[in-house]
């Protein structure tokens, strides 16, 4: 399902229903998913990573997607040791990859790209990432890999899967030669003799130390709040879902027909906005959000183009019709601001280049950032908004209730 175009409009639907009819928390929204599901996550994660606090993965199948949108969304992946699937999926290798993957975007723009990867030992397709206690209320830990990028090195997949394929074929009966997928979904839990041998490789003949973790998936998303105004926004257009209704990532928005380059921005801090785009093809609009800016003040936006000043006309029609789209206080807007029109100087007399302004702004911190809405003004665009929103949410549903045909 999360390969359909129409899949991602129902996670949309699904996120604002529960917002709405149950008072989630629309900070604390998160995503999980076993084997298909696995798969589903990997592909769902970045390209919806602004409606949810954190994501686990577990036992899928990456398939070629990109991570680079998951700056802040923290992230688990899981997999098991021998869960190769097959010699062209390498399923767990896959998964192992990404310990580098993140930890290389994390170093590139120093920030962000929390995340976690547990390659269980000597788990295959099948581990328990459900509870991280034991049937007497013990706390029960699991052992996985101290170090994924080594297990993930190119030099050391083929003869790894050849030394388990041969333990496989020697310590189970009835055993297929070469079946790289009954390896993967071999279950070992009541064969101590293989998970033995399979441990005994990978520390003896491979050198792979393991220690032991908390494994479960819940525990560990749950840990995670998120923030709708992070302090860094990285943007890869390429990584979409064209079906959805929202054409909007935190507090930016591009047609869906931009689909090339990415977005690196840097929120308001004293009403300044960072902008640096890169190899887009097409135009893309700043969304006032007055959770983040006050709205009543010129802002300043600085882009490889220049520095500018400005002044927005904030809409209440605008915030409304944001809160209808997106159902979230959280991610709503005032006003639009396109970046093309910004650049072209087609917002004069609202945009003035400002050189007199300072040129540079320091990356700001977490801290230094708001996170609730304290002041009068938001509280006012907020409460104003979200009576009109109640009321007309409130008599559709009762229009609905009240059909001949139900």
């Amino acid at each position: 399902m999360h390969f359909q175009r129409e899949s991602y409009p129902l996670y949309d639907r699904l996120i604002q229903v529960m917002i709405r009819l149950y008072q989630a928390d629309p900070n604390r929204v998160y995503l999980l998913g076993f084997y298909a599901g696995g798969d589903g996550v990997y592909q769902v994660a970045p390209r919806m990573a602004d409606r949810f606090a954190a994501a686990n993965m577990s036992s899928g199948h990456p398939n070629s997607i990109s991570l680079q949108n998951l700056a802040n969304l923290p992230f688990s992946i899981q997999a098991g040791v021998r869960d190769y699937l097959s010699e062209e999926a390498l399923r767990c290798v896959r998964a192992a990859e990404f310990e580098q993957v993140l930890s290389d975007y994390h170093d590139y723009y120093e920030y962000g790209y929390a995340h976690q990867v547990l390659i269980w030992v000597p788990s295959g397709h099948v581990f328990n990432d459900r509870t991280s206690v034991d049937t007497d209320g013990n706390e029960e830990l699991s052992e996985v890999l101290t170090d994924p990028t080594a297990y993930a090195n190119p030099a050391v997949v083929k003869p790894l899967l050849k030394r388990f394929l041969e333990l496989y074929e020697k310590y189970v009966n009835g055993a297929e030669e070469g079946n790289v997928t009954a390896l993967s979904y071999y279950e070992e839990e009541d064969d101590e003799e293989f998970s033995t041998q399979i441990r005994r490789a990978l520390a003896q003949e491979f050198l792979f130390d393991t220690m032991e973790v908390n494994g479960n998936a819940v525990d560990y998303v749950n840990r995670f709040t998120r923030n709708p105004a992070p302090p860094l926004i990285v943007w890869d257009l390429e990584t979409r879902a064209n079906s959805r209704k929202m054409n909007s990532f935190y507090w930016l928005s591009a047609d869906t027909s931009v689909n090339k380059g990415t977005i690196v921005a840097v929120p308001p801090e004293k009403n300044h906005i960072t902008l640096i785009p890169k190899g887009l093809n097409g135009d893309f609009s700043i969304l006032v959000n007055p959770m983040m800016t006050d709205v009543s003040r010129p802002i300043q936006i600085k882009t490889p183009e220049g520095t500018f000043l400005v002044r927005v006309n904030p809409s209440m029609e605008m915030l409304q019709k944001s809160l209808r789209l997106t159902g979230d206080p959280c991610l709503v807007w005032v006003a639009e601001i396109s970046y093309r029109d910004l650049i072209g100087g087609k917002l004069q007399p609202y945009v003035e280049k400002a050189t007199d302004l300072p040129q540079t702004v320091d990356l700001p911190q977490a801290a230094d950032l708001p996170q609730t809405g304290d002041s009068w003004t938001l509280t006012g665009w907020i409460l104003a908004a979200g009576t009109a929103v109640s009321l007309m949410l409130g008599l559709h549903f009762l229009k609905k209730l009240t059909r001949p045909d139900r």
